[in-house]
C-alpha cells in the first residue's frame, strides 16, 4: 500500500484526538484528488544529493519551473537516507508531500509520513506536520507574503487565535534566516553539507535568494494538530509537552521543501525522467470480491531517472555495464538553457580500469 492509501484509511482513526484526526482527514481528501507520484529510489537519491550540494542549486531553474498539475502528491520509501529526522526518532516507513498550487508557480507543500506498526499502534501510524512550506518560483518571488496572507485568513476565521498567534511568532523566531551575509555564513558553517561553501559569496547570496522563494507557515490542514497538542498539554498539566511537540514538528519539516522542489524541477526537466502509470483496478476488483469495508487502493505514477543515450554509450565504450556505471558516478546537476531545464546525469570520472573509490556519503544534520 502507498502512504496515500494509509492516509485515507487512517483519516477515520481517532488514535491521537479529534483535532489530529481532522488534520489527517483534510490532507487525505486532497491526496485523493491529486495527481499521485511514487519516486523511484534513483530519483529520490538524486533529490537528496542535490539538497546536500551547493545552495545555488536550489535556485537554478526556478523561474522556468511550472507545476504540471494543480494538486500533486509525491511519496517515497522512508529512510532511504538512513538518517533519522532527529536523535531517537523512528525512521518513517514512507514519507510524502502534498503540493497544492495557487497558480503554476506558487503554492503550499504539506508533509506527511507513516510508521510501521508497533505495540502501541498495532496498525500503520500516520502523522503529519501542522507546518507547511509556502513556495514561489517566480523571478519576483515573495513566499513570505503568501504565508502572511494565509495567516491573516486563519486569524480572521476566529477560534484559537491566542494559540495561532503564539505559533506564528514561533515560526518567525525559528525559521527566519539571518539577514546579513555574516549571519548566513555562520548558518552555513553549522551544516556539514554547506560549510565548505560558507566563504563563497555566490553561495551566500543564493541562500538570501532562496529565502524569497520558500517560507515556513501554518499548514492549511494543520490547525487540528495544534489544538490536539495543546489539549494534551492541558490534560497533562504540562506546558512543556506542547513545546516538545512543536520542536519535533520543526525538526521534521527541515529539508522537506527543497527536496520536493527538486522533484518538481526534475518533472520540468526535458531529458531525464520516465513516468509509468500504475493502475490498481484489478487488485481493487479482487479485494471487492473478498468483501470488506476498506477503501479502494489509489492509482499512481512511478517516476524514475533515465540515463541519456550519450551517457550510456560513453559508459559502454569504456567497457562498463549500465550497473557498473552507476557504481562510479559523480553527482548530477541541472543545466539551464534558453530552451529549458536539463538534468546533467552523474558521470564517470577517471580511469575506469583503476580501482574505484568508494562513493562519498554525506551526513545531514538539522
Amino acid at each position: 500500500m502507498m502512504l496515500a492509501d494509509h492516509l485515507i484509511q487512517g483519516s477515520g482513526t481517532d488514535y491521537e484526538g479529534v483535532g489530529f484526526r481532522d488534520m489527517i482527514k483534510s490532507i487525505a481528501s486532497r491526496v485523493r484528488e491529486a495527481q499521485r507520484f511514487v519516486m523511484g529510489r534513483d530519483a529520490a537519491e538524486a533529490c537528496l544529493e542535490l539538497l546536500r550540494s551547493r545552495p545555488s542549486n536550489m535556485i537554478k531553474g526556478l523561474p522556468l519551473c511550472r507545476l504540471p498539475y494543480k494538486t500533486m502528491w509525491i511519496e517515497t520509501a522512508g529512510g532511504f537516507a538512513d538518517v533519522a529526522p532527529r536523535p531517537g526518532a523512528p525512521i518513517p516507513a514512507m514519507q510524502g508531500t502534498l503540493i497544492e498550487g495557487f497558480d503554476d508557480q506558487r503554492g503550499v507543500m504539506t508533509v506527511a509520513w507513516v510508521h510501521a506498526p508497533t505495540d502501541r499502534y498495532p496498525d500503520h501510524h500516520c502523522n503529519a506536520s501542522p507546518y507547511s512550506l509556502y513556495f514561489d518560483f517566480a523571478a519576483d518571488a515573495d513566499a513570505a507574503a503568501l504565508a502572511r496572507e494565509h495567516h491573516r485568513k486563519i486569524l480572521a476565521s476566529g477560534g484559537r487565535n491566542d494559540l495561532i498567534e503564539a505559533v506564528i511568532k514561533r515560526i518567525d523566531n525559528h525559521f527566519s534566516l539571518p539577514r546579513t551575509d555574516e549571519g548566513i555564513r555562520e548558518f552555513m558553517l553549522k551544516r556539514s553539507y554547506w560549510d565548505r561553501w560558507a566563504d563563497d559569496p555566490r553561495e551566500v547570496e543564493a541562500l538570501h535568494q532562496h529565502d524569497r522563494h520558500m517560507q515556513v507557515g501554518l499548514s492549511p490542514h494543520g490547525l487540528g494538530g495544534l489544538t490536539t497538542a495543546m489539549d494534551h498539554a492541558t490534560m497533562l498539566k504540562d506546558p512543556k509537552f506542547f513545546v516538545a511537540m512543536m520542536q519535533s514538528w520543526e525538526t521534521d519539516i527541515i529539508g522537506e521543501g527543497p527536496f520536493a522542489q527538486f522533484f518538481i524541477t526534475l518533472l520540468n526537466s526535458k531529458n531525464c525522467t520516465a513516468q509509468q502509470p500504475v493502475s490498481m483496478a484489478k487488485l481493487n476488483k479482487a479485494r471487492a470480491k473478498r468483501g470488506g469495508k476498506k477503501p479502494p487502493l489509489l492509482d499512481y505514477t512511478t517516476l524514475t531517472l533515465t540515463m541519456s543515450r550519450a551517457r550510456a554509450r560513453a559508459a559502454q565504450a569504456s567497457g562498463m555495464s549500465h550497473e557498473a556505471a552507476h557504481r562510479h558516478l559523480v553527482r548530477g546537476h541541472f543545466k539551464i538553457r534558453k530552451t529549458g531545464i536539463y538534468w546533467w546525469h552523474p558521470f564517470v570520472r577517471g580511469d575506469v580500469h583503476q580501482p574505484a573509490k568508494p562513493r562519498q556519503r554525506y551526513e545531514v544534520r538539522a
